[in-house]
């Protein structure tokens, strides 16, 4: 079990079934979601960004941490179980556990982002990339 599950694991659990959106671009939510199992698919004003199945995977964790309403939609693809945490906020503020899993996650996705970023960047002419 990943580092969320583990902590949230005596939280809720939702089930959802194909085509349930779980999470609706623009509209409030106060929960933080995480994947048990199954897949979901994230989509960004209505196009596909990506298919995650990565048990432990967080949702809601952007809309809690900077008190915004979500800035994508997430959907069940099929039968997918959910820990869910209601009062985000509250729980992001109060348990450094479960934040700190939250901030390694988000540290991860900076760290993919950057390097993809400095990949389709690299020349291989400029001092900056040839001194990395």
């Amino acid at each position: 079990m990943t580092g969320l599950l583990e902590l949230l694991k005596d939280h809720p659990q939702i089930e959802f079934e194909a085509g349930d959106v779980i999470i609706r671009e623009n509209h409030p939510i106060d929960c933080l979601y995480v994947l048990a199992e199954g897949e979901v698919q994230i989509t960004k004003d209505h196009v596909p960004v990506c298919k995650i199945s990565r048990k432990g995977s967080a949702f809601g964790e952007v809309s809690a941490l900077l008190g915004i309403l979500p800035t994508a939609t997430v959907v069940a693809t099929k039968k997918t179980r959910m820990f869910a945490a209601g009062d985000a906020a509250a729980l992001l503020a109060t348990n450094i556990d479960v934040t700190l899993e939250i901030a390694r996650m988000l540290a991860g996705r900076v760290k993919r982002l950057t390097f993809n970023y400095v990949e389709e960047m690299d020349d291989g002419e400029s001092i900056f990339w040839r001194n990395r």
